[in-house]
């Protein structure tokens, strides 16, 4: 029975990597020729973990992190350096994790839909933004609609 149990967790978060991957690869806009790092991370609350992935040209790892309140409303990304450029960030997580449709807030002001691309393969959004690197740290958060 355990054996069975974890053949399924492991063929589960197998098959989520690989959903990452494919929206990762179709959706993300044409870029010039740069560096880009993926990074997979586990957000956990309420006994869930949702997989979330960051492809980045930045040059160290964003941190990605639940808030301590309102889990499951939002979450944040933040680049942290004091390299100044012009950088770019593709975020995938599962629609499970947030509700509604994704608005990115960027220092703390809601961005115009414009400013990022939305794409959604029907069980993952993913957040496509440039952004010019101008702070030690760029905080980004990914919201979804509010609901009452």
């Amino acid at each position: 029975m355990k054996n069975s149990r974890l053949t399924l967790t492991l063929g589960g978060g197998i098959l989520a990597a690989l959903a990452i991957v494919a929206v990762l690869a179709f959706n993300a806009p044409v870029q010039e020729e740069t560096e880009s790092n993926l990074y997979v991370y586990s957000l956990s609350e309420g006994g869930k973990t949702y997989t979330v992935s960051v492809l980045t040209d930045w040059s160290s790892e964003p941190k990605v992190y639940l808030p301590e309140y309102d889990p499951l409303k939002y979450f944040s990304i933040d680049f942290i350096g004091s390299e100044r450029k012009q950088s770019y960030f593709n975020v995938t997580y599962p629609e499970r994790l947030i509700s509604g449709t994704p608005t990115v807030i960027w220092k703390y002001y809601e961005q115009s839909s414009d400013q990022y691309t939305l794409s959604d393969n029907g069980t993952h959004h993913s957040v496509y933004m440039n952004f010019n690197h101008t702070a030690t740290i760029e905080h980004f958060e990914i919201r979804g609609a509010e609901t009452s």
